[in-house]
């Protein structure tokens, strides 16, 4: 293998690093991923893809291809020693524009990921290659890669992004601690198909003797997961005779319906950096999460939607590598506050106590959000939003709270001119949108006319309300105009008369109007410097 030179390393195709490169691959990045293994993953690791997570993969046109392998929309119930359900949660759309919780196969997902690679000719994936080493500095990195063969090479990269899971090479070398603790209670986590029970919920069994957990599964499977107690041996509860008594009030199990048995040790610990120059950890590699929120593998793509765009401005030319710190400025937080959640949810599900009437209502109150009287509890919601307040982002009005800045911009269903039903963000294609509300944002849409709009490929969208007329001073040729029914059900009345930079991650990074239009822009061409 001849020593390679290329824009992009990513290193690791679980589901982080392949979203990754997909996403390079969509900005035109010219990017090697190197993976150890053969192939991609054949087990059933993570089974819950969210709202963001297809979103994601909408902005690298997977979703629908994805969205056909998986279980949508379904809840979760809770259950307390005696059998009975105590809460009930929901999965309904949310302003992501999906369902908030989905069931999957990673398999599936990897397949499908990978065969997406195959469209871009800039992306090159090198399976059967270990990443050895790596040295950065002077504006590039090297790394020193082995194939299949035994034969070494280097390879020179403008960034190395690590995806290479809780055992990262990148993050050993980089000598950085994962910070955080480590649980002592071992899980046995229990993969089926041919299940019988279809119930479209996650269960799970809040019992202080033995919690149970069970989540369904497409193609007629489900997940089971159990405690391990003091005194056991977790690899002999992995066998069939005490899988079976242990779950003999869930179900009997057959040999042959049983995919995978396995022993988890669940983590909530966080790198304490996530970037070092032109190198940045993400998913796994980043941060370890337990699994009663379902946001592991969701956190690593919500970490590829935020970097892969900023490294293709870096390699553009309109930023430099300083940009990957805003990387960690914007998602360090929300990492730490999903593995909060995630901790939380683990209390509920392993209660130390009993679970009596008291104990049900606090739990009822943090799932459905709302504080216990007296705030004992702190409201809870049913998963915590990102709201950046550093980062790339380029605010120059006062916030206040209809202020999107940091925000993700909700994705309503919207109509185009010529009539089809989209969802909001396939009329921004994959990079930059000024998205102007309303037909009073047509004037800032034409004060705006800025070589940097050019320089980050930004596409120009009107949105108008169904009971308003199209605009009739904005010229068509270079703007899409979309139609949205009931504004005030999609939280977007307010931005009417703004206009909008929505960034490929589909955070809004600021807004203007007719009153601040130059100084807005001025602000994105500061952002933009090198």
């Amino acid at each position: 293998m001849k020593d390679l030179e290329i824009a992009a390393l990513v290193v690791g195709s679980g589901p982080t690093g392949l979203l990754t490169a997909n996403l390079l691959g969509r900005y035109g990045v010219s990017t090697l991923l190197v993976e150890r293994n053969a192939s991609t993953s054949d087990l059933p690791k993570a089974i819950l893809l969210d709202d963001e997570g297809l979103r994601a993969l909408q902005a690298v046109g997977l979703a629908a291809e994805v969205g056909s392998h998986v279980i949508t929309g379904y809840g979760a119930r809770y259950y307390d020693p005696d059998g009975q359900c105590f809460a009930e949660v929901g999965a309904p759309v949310t302003e992501n524009g999906y369902h908030r919780r989905n069931a999957f196969l990673q398999p599936d997902l990897e397949v499908i990921m990978r065969q997406g690679l195959n469209r871009f000719d800039c992306v090159t994936p090198l399976f059967e290659t270990t990443f050895d080493s790596f040295s950065h500095g002077d504006g590039n990195v090297e790394a020193l890669l082995t194939d299949k063969n035994g034969n070494r090479f280097r390879a020179r990269s403008r960034f190395l992004l690590a995806c290479d899971g809780a055992r990262s090479t990148v993050r050993d070398r980089l000598e950085f601690v994962m910070e955080g603790r480590t649980d002592s209670r071992d899980w046995v986590v229990i993969d089926t198909r041919n299940d019988p029970d279809s119930d479209r919920f996650s269960k799970f069994f809040c019992d202080p003797a033995r919690p149970v957990v069970s989540i369904p599964a497409p193609g007629g499977g489900r997940r089971y997961e159990f405690m391990v107690l003091p005194g056991e041996d977790a690899e002999q509860m992995t066998q069939l005779d005490c899988v079976r008594q242990v779950l003999a009030h869930v179900r009997d199990f057959a040999q042959e319906d049983i995919v995978r048995c396995a022993v988890y040790t669940f983590h909530s610990r966080v790198a304490e950096r996530l970037v070092a120059g032109r190198v940045a950890l993400l998913g796994d590699a980043a941060h370890l999460s337990p699994p009663f929120a379902g946001q592991g593998m969701n956190a690593g793509l919500r970490d590829a939607f935020n970097v892969a765009w900023k490294v293709a401005l870096g390699v553009a030319g309109a930023a430099d590598a300083a940009i990957l710190d805003s990387y960690e400025a914007e998602r360090r937080q929300p990492i730490i506050d999903m593995i909060d959640y995630a901790v939380a949810l683990g209390e509920i599900v392993m209660p130390r106590g009993g679970v009596d009437e008291a104990a049900k209502q606090a739990i009822r109150e943090m799932l459905l959000g709302r504080g216990t009287p007296g705030g004992t509890i702190s409201a809870m919601k049913p998963k915590p939003d990102a709201s950046y307040q550093a980062g790339w982002l380029c605010p120059v009005k006062q916030s206040h709270s209809d202020d999107l800045t940091g925000r993700a911009l909700p994705q309503p269903k919207v109509t185009t001119a010529a009539g089809d039903g989209i969802r909001l963000d396939a009329a921004f294609g994959p990079w930059f949108a000024l998205v102007g509300f309303g037909p009073a944002s047509v004037d800032v849409l034409n004060r705006l006319d800025q070589g940097i709009w050019r320089d980050l490929q930004v596409t120009r969208v009107v949105v108008v309300s169904d009971e308003e007329p199209y605009p009739d001073t904005l010229d068509t040729t270079d703007c899409k105009i979309v139609r949205l029914a009931e504004v005030a059900n999609h939280g977007l009345a307010a931005q009417f008369g703004r206009v909008l930079l929505v960034r490929p991650d589909r955070f809004v990074a600021g807004w203007c109007d007719a009153t601040s239009a130059q100084e807005f822009a001025a602000s994105v061409r500061r952002q933009c410097s090198v």
